[in-house]
């Protein structure tokens, strides 16, 4: 029940924006029953869902996630700690991305803060394995950046 209503969260600002994205630009998919790892310390007292990770979405000018459209603010950044990009809807919405590894073994952590919904992080569960957790009150905070 708790997964739908994650799911449904998420999905809930779909129409919003939708006209920047043309083509496959659909960053995760929820998978359906997916099983994750039980040792998963986000997880802990909170409900994740299991989604793959479209990798080829990573660096495109616009993106979305859950139907809402985000436009990549500026050019990733490439360092030590793998690619990162920022992305922004018109409503301030962001979604930061932080790409590691080559080919097969890439992984994908990531924040999404969302407006009046809260934070929620994208992060990787083992050999191409992702969820999707709605961050605990703790880690929420107001959003301090503004639309370029």
């Amino acid at each position: 029940m708790w997964t739908y209503a994650l799911v449904a969260v998420l999905l809930a600002s779909a129409a919003h924006g939708a006209e920047y994205c043309t083509g496959d630009c659909e960053l995760i998919n929820i998978v359906p029953n997916g099983e994750l790892p039980d040792d998963l310390e986000n997880c802990v007292n909170q409900i994740c869902v299991k989604c793959d990770v479209d990798f080829s979405v990573i660096g495109k000018k616009n993106i979305t996630i859950g139907g809402m459209a985000f436009e990549l603010v500026d050019e990733p950044t490439v360092g030590s700690a793998g690619t990162i990009e920022l992305y922004m809807d018109e409503g301030g919405d962001i979604v930061a991305l932080q790409e590691e590894g080559e080919g097969d073994d890439r992984t994908l952590h990531g924040v999404l803060e969302i407006q009046g919904q809260g934070n929620y992080i994208i992060d990787e569960c083992g050999d191409n394995c992702h969820y999707l957790v709605k961050a605990p009150d703790s880690m929420q905070s107001p959003t301090t950046t503004e639309a370029p």
